[in-house]
């Protein structure tokens, strides 16, 4: 996946960063509805494979 990010996007960039190089995330079904655990918990994936940053700061891109 190919991302870039624009100068004039307002709000911080720590959710967006956050998600695309997070080793785990949230897990969905088929229907895109969250997948919860026996307690009512959301369940988390790994991704197969993990994300990696080519080029760039992923810190420097959220401040």
């Amino acid at each position: 996946m190919l991302i870039k990010f624009f100068r004039n996007g307002k709000g911080a960039g720590s959710g967006p960063v956050g998600y695309l190089v997070a080793d785990k995330v949230l897990a969905y079904d088929d229907n895109r509805d969250l997948i919860r655990d026996a307690d009512g918990q959301p369940m988390t994936v790994t991704r197969e494979p993990l994300p990696e940053v080519l080029r760039g700061n992923p810190e420097r891109t959220e401040a």
